[in-house]
């Protein structure tokens, strides 16, 4: 295992929204609010890096089946694919095999909740305090900092008949856009979610994402139920979240 710096910087060219991906230019958020966790030289049962809740890839790697290898189910650069900042994943499990970590974290892809096992040795294991909360009943997005709530801003979630997923998600990436999106606003958010109605959607795989408000968007009022599946935030309010919260922070839909 690894140990990374806080904090990275990121280039993206494109941006991924209502469950689809659009090109443009866009510069990603520099976040600090992340912290290495250090495993201490202790027994092998001892090698879990407790508190670790986010992995940044460091080197290509492949995510199996099982902790020990069988089936690969994906591959992964240490770079994103659409933004150019780090690859960073959620951190749901953590195990010793043979003396070798093996860390478990949500991949970006179908199905949702899709995990694999990819090398400790091959990451550098981060910690948040940071948390994003989805409310679609009460249309809201909640963020908490060490489990207290520290904002709560109103949304548009998924209409009935495009519903933004429930369960287990986490970012993806930080993709800011540069010039603001005629339709998104300034920053688009791409989760590790993906629509449960559109398999396609306008060039991409109908990824689920947090993103800004403009042009005909503007239309439905925040609080509404009225989009494919994305969640629709104010563009001050997705600002002050892609300036804290880093890219593998949990996020939950309930």
């Amino acid at each position: 295992m690894a140990v990374a710096t806080a904090g990275s910087t990121a280039t993206a060219t494109a941006a991924t929204t209502a469950t689809a991906t659009i090109a443009t230019t866009a510069t990603a958020a520099t976040t600090s609010a992340v912290a290495p966790v250090v495993a201490a030289d202790r027994p092998e049962a001892d090698r879990i890096v407790r508190g670790a809740d986010i992995a940044r890839v460091l080197f290509y790697t492949r995510a199996t089946a099982r902790p020990a290898g069988g089936r690969v189910l994906a591959a992964l650069a240490p770079t994103a694919p659409h933004g150019g900042g780090p690859t960073q994943l959620r951190v749901v499990a953590q195990r010793v095999i043979r003396g070798a970590l093996r860390v478990r974290v949500l991949l970006p892809q179908r199905p949702n909740g899709a995990a694999g096992w990819i090398s400790g040795d091959d990451v550098a294991l981060l910690q948040t305090p940071y948390r994003v909360w989805i409310d679609r009943a009460k249309r809201t997005v909640a963020v908490t900092f060490r489990g207290r709530r520290v904002k709560r801003f109103a949304a548009v979630v998924g209409r009935s008949q495009s519903p933004t997923p429930a369960g287990q998600f986490a970012i993806s990436e930080l993709l800011a856009q540069r010039p603001s999106h005629p339709l998104l606003g300034g920053w688009v958010i791409p989760l590790t979610a993906f629509s449960g109605t559109y398999l396609e959607f306008g060039g991409g795989p109908g990824r689920i994402a947090i993103h800004g408000r403009a042009g005909a968007l503007l239309g439905d009022p925040l609080g509404s139920a009225a989009s494919h599946g994305c969640i629709r935030i104010a563009n001050e309010a997705i600002a002050w979240i892609a300036h804290r919260v880093p890219s593998g922070a949990a996020v939950t839909i309930r």
